[in-house]
């Protein structure tokens, strides 16, 4: 069972996102994460980061079986570690976006 914890960087405010959502959020991650082979791919073969260099809109903290691991979401669709900056496209995050203001009470730009 994952906890996602949304966090808004313009407002500084956070929500933590219902346990269905959050199990959600956790199995897509996993989805857009390239596996052990393709990871070995990218080290040896090293190309450029195709996702624009842009400050992000919301930091998501996934815990997960014990392990925590911190994202950033721009522009609704793509989605980086925040340990190695490593980008993917991420296609749930226009749904992150409509659940943060949803709960949060903020709404977005």
């Amino acid at each position: 069972m994952a906890k996602v914890t949304v966090t808004d960087m313009q407002t500084n405010t956070s929500v933590q996102l219902a346990q269905q959502e959050a199990d959600l959020v956790a199995s897509e991650i996993a989805i857009v994460q390239p596996g052990p082979f393709a990871r070995l791919l990218m080290r040896l073969f090293p190309g450029p980061n195709t996702h624009p260099k842009v400050a992000p809109d919301f930091e998501i903290v996934v815990e997960d079986g014990g392990r925590t691991t911190v994202f950033e979401l721009s522009g609704e669709t793509v989605l980086q570690r925040k340990s190695d900056k490593r980008g993917f496209n991420f296609f749930l995050g226009s749904k992150i976006v409509a659940w943060h203001a949803a709960q949060s009470g903020v709404p977005t730009p």
